[in-house]
Formats: C-alpha cells, structure tokens, sequence
C-alpha cells in the first residue's frame, strides 16, 4: 500500500493502491516497523483515530504501514501501549484457539487514578494507545453488554492462565478490572495487554466439560452433567414434586470462577438455593474444587451467599458438604459482600472433612462463614476448616459471627467433633462463633483458634453471658465443651480475669466446659467489678 500525504487535506484525497493483498482481509497480521510479526493480531500504526479527538479518521487502509519512508510518520510504535481483548469463553485466563476478539468494545486509559483515553477495539478485538509520554499507566475494561451478549469482567487472581492481564477491582462500585501498573519510560513499547472476557450465559461454560454431575443416592439415577450450579440444583428432585424425593449428590468436577454467572431460578441472594431438598455437595477426581463467589453487584442490599438453605416443616432441607472449597474473594473492607452459607427455615447444614469456607466478607452483615438463622435449624462439624472470613469494623457496617453466627433460640444449635475454625474477624461480637440467646453449643472434638472479635467473645459468643462476678452460671447453660476440643489463642477488644466461681463450670455435672476461658478473649465475659489502672 502506498500513500503520500502531506497535510490532513491532503490525506482525505490521497490515492491509495491495493498491492497483492486486499484490505478487507484482517485474518492475516500486518508487521509494523521495527516490530516483530505474530500470528494473532494485525495491529494499526497508531489507534489515534479511535480517541475522542478532532482529526479525521482514517480508514483502514490509509493506517497500513507503507513499503516507502513517509512523509510524515504516523505515531511512533515505541511509547504505547496495546493488546486484545476476546470472548473467554471457559474464563480460565487463557486464550484458546477457537475464541475470538471482540470487535467494537471500550478500553480506557488511566493515569493518577483518572481516566484520560479510550479506544474501541478493531475487528480483530486489538487496541493500540500511542504517543504516550514517560510516566505510570493502567488500562481498564468494564462490564457491558455488546450486540446483545452481556460480557463480564476478568478476574485475573481466580484464573490459572497467563493471557489475561486484567482483574477486577472489588474496591469500585463500577464492574471494572485493571491490569497492573504499566511504567512507560522514553521510547517503551508494550504489548500483549489483553483481555479475557467473560461471557454471562445461561450455561456458564468454565474449565472442564460438565463441571457439575448430578446423581441420585438412592437409586444411582444420572439426572444430568451442568455447567451452572443453579441449573444443578433445579434438576435434583425437591419436596412438592414428588413425596419422598430422593436425595442428591453433586459432584464438582473443576473450579468455578463465578458461582452466580448464568444463575437462572433459585435466590436473588445467593448463585444456589436449595429449596426442599437433600443435597450433598462434594468434589469429585482431582479435588478439592473451589466455588467462588463472585463480589455482590450493589452495596449491603444483598449478602450474595454461595448457598441458602430453606425447607418447611413438613419438607425438611438439608446440605452435606464433603472435600469442597467455598470461596470469597477476600475482601476484610468496603461495602459488598461476597460468599458464604445461610440456612434460613427447617434446615440443617453438616461439614465434613476436606471442606474450606474461607475468604467470604459481608457488609453490616452476620454469619460470613456460615449464618444459621433462628429457628428449627441446625449445623454439624465433623471436620474441615472454616477460616479467613470477614465482616465490616466501623460504623453502621459492625457485624457478628466472623466464621459462624447462630442466630437466637436455633432449636438444633451446633454439634462441633471435629475441624477447625481459625483465624475469622468480626468488628463486634463472636470472632469465631456467635451462639444466640437459649441456642445450643456442644463441642467435643475440633477447634476454636486464632480468632478476633472487635468487642466481646475472641473465640465463642454467648448471647446470654453474664456480666458480673461471680458470673451467672444460668447464663452459660448452653454451652457445654469437652473431649478433645481446643479453644485457645482467641483475641476480643478487652481481656478479662475470669469469674470468682470459674470452677463451676469446670466441675457441672450438665454442659461443662473449662471456666478459665472465660475471659472474654476466648469465651464472652465482663467482670464489671475488676477494675485495671
């Protein structure tokens, strides 16, 4: 191709030549000066005309490299940035063969925290930002929806592939991810910042063929092979279509990067609900798999759970869950929420050996582990790990129960014999576990350890302590430790001294547990008579 252009006037009526090669075909790359060719994308000298800027576009042609020197260059390659943004359409970070660029979406340029550019992508999905001065930059994509398919952001810390530069910003109220800080010195040149989108479909596609497998445990019935945890859960069999309907085993056959995306049915609060039902959940060769929760889409008006238990009276619920990681995204601040269990009616939720519940935060919420709501509900731990979950610190965002909240008078309470609960943070009551007022708390095996609490109860809180000394012992009837469970190491906002009559509790007949943990750091207690100067 071949163009002589002295000024913008003279551009528009340049006469381009066609050499060999028609214009229109963009499946082959084009080599630019100085640059080396590669067999994914046909880069434009300089994406200047796609900014929001007064010159002229060019057409395609006219932006080709020219076999002759020009004479005036174009912007030079060096001092820019550029890369590609495509349909993931598995959301593992790497961009396969088969998937292709998105044409026509919108890449920003940041500098100082501010938006100062942005470009849309080529046919081939590619963007260039050129003629940048030395400095630190990022470049960013967010959520939308383009000729009729809602794309999602990419999440770069959850993927195993290296394609991918960009991950989300959970601290922004906008969908966006950023890729790293990008240093542009005299003459840089940086390339590959691409862009693995996510595709929001019915059936969310994700790293292995049929992520889901679904079994009956009574009869060994296939109901069917899933890509989305909802659509897994409508196809077990549930009280109100059948009388005694057969419980179901969901084997989990490879990680997924966002529970909720595709989500169909169910809860508005939650990527799975599981109505009337007797589920287990478990992962199958290879595993432990991990279900991430995605961060909630609107601040503290959702808590954004993996999991909601309901039943009724007379169609109990349940959820078994056995070598299977559930994960947040980590947050310990700001106002989403994101992960977690709640079982809200007639239900009970047992944790077996090989589980993780870790990372899950909500905003003003309780329960970011696992939040059992009052009532005729109950949990069982037999084993696994319930650690690293958060919840707001300050102001009207205070929550309790940093790994487990039992809400009050839970008829069935919690039954703890093994695993552990370790290393949760609550802004108020409850580091490790809240217990409501009347509800049971029965732990003969496990342990409770390295837990915060910003106010009272480090490790265990108790809804219906006793602040004064000697301490009620009606006040701790609930609670009952003994066996071989641990709780020790547990942190709260004021340490106290045990009561007068700690050895009480040591010594009952019915529900003993130590009485020296009652010192506030691992059991709630304020000794309102002992004063430190």
């Amino acid at each position: 191709i071949a163009q002589s252009a002295a000024s913008t006037a003279e551009a528009e009526r340049a006469e381009i030549s066609i050499v060999e090669t028609p214009v229109e075909d963009e499946t082959k790359p084009v080599q630019e000066p100085g640059e080396l060719a590669t067999d994914e994308m046909a880069m434009p000298t300089s994406e200047a005309t796609e900014t929001a800027t007064e010159e002229p576009a060019k057409s395609e042609a006219s932006a080709a490299p020219s076999a002759e020197p020009e004479t005036e260059p174009s912007p030079s390659l060096t001092n820019s940035i550029n890369g590609m943004v495509w349909s993931d359409a598995n959301a593992d970070g790497v961009k396969d063969e088969d998937e292709i660029g998105i044409a026509g979406y919108a890449v920003e340029l940041y500098r100082g925290g501010e938006k100062i550019d942005s470009v849309v992508t080529k046919e081939n999905g590619s963007y260039r930002f050129a003629g940048l001065t030395p400095g630190e930059y990022k470049v960013g994509v967010q959520a939308r929806t383009l000729d009729g398919t809602e794309y999602l952001i990419p999440i770069k810390s959850i993927q195993t592939g290296e394609d991918n530069k960009f991950d989300a910003d959970f601290t922004s109220d906008e969908e966006i991810a950023f890729t790293g800080a990008i240093t542009m010195a005299e003459d840089t040149l940086t390339e590959h910042m691409d862009a693995g989108m996510r595709s929001n479909m019915e059936i969310m596609p994700m790293n292995a063929t049929g992520a889901y497998v679904v079994t009956g445990d009574t009869t060994g019935t296939n109901y069917g092979t899933f890509n989305n945890i909802q659509t897994a859960l409508n196809a077990c069999p549930r009280y109100g279509y059948a009388s005694n309907p057969e419980p179901c085993t969901i084997t989990v056959m490879a990680n997924d990067p966002d529970t909720g995306a595709g989500t169909t049915g169910g809860s508005a609060n939650a990527s799975g609900e599981i109505r009337n039902q007797r589920i287990t959940i478990t992962s199958g060769p290879g595993g432990p798999y991990t279900l991430t929760r995605a961060v909630g889409s609107s601040p503290e008006s959702k808590e954004n759970r993996h999991f909601i238990v309901t039943g009724t009276a007379a169609n109990k619920s349940s959820l078994t869950l056995s070598n299977i990681t559930l994960s947040g995204h980590g947050l310990t601040s700001g106002r989403k929420s994101s992960g977690g269990i709640q079982v809200v009616d007639y239900s009970s939720l047992i944790i077996n050996a090989g589980t993780t519940i870790t990372k899950c935060y909500q905003y003003a919420g309780n329960g970011m582990g696992v939040y059992i709501s009052p009532g005729q509900n109950s949990m069982t731990m037999t084993g696994g790990t319930i650690s690293n979950n958060y919840t707001g610190t300050s102001g009207s965002a205070i929550g309790n129960g940093g790994g487990v909240m039992l809400g009050d008078f839970v008829t069935g309470g919690i039954t703890i014999t093994g695993g552990n609960i370790t290393n949760n943070s609550v802004g108020n009551d409850g580091g490790g576990v809240y217990v409501g007022k009347d509800t049971p708390f029965k732990m003969t095996g496990g342990s409770i350890t390295g837990n915060t609490a910003g106010n009272d109860g480090g490790g265990i809180f108790s809804a219906n302590s006793g602040y004064r000394d000697p301490a009620n012992v009606n006040s701790y009837a609930n609670l009952s430790i003994t066996g071989s469970a641990v709780v020790s190491g547990n942190t709260s906002g004021r340490t106290e001294v045990p009561p007068a009559n700690a050895s009480i509790y040591t010594t009952r007949a019915t529900n003993p547990f130590p009485g020296t943990l009652l010192n506030n750091d691992n059991i709630s207690y304020r000794n309102y008579c002992y004063v430190t100067y």
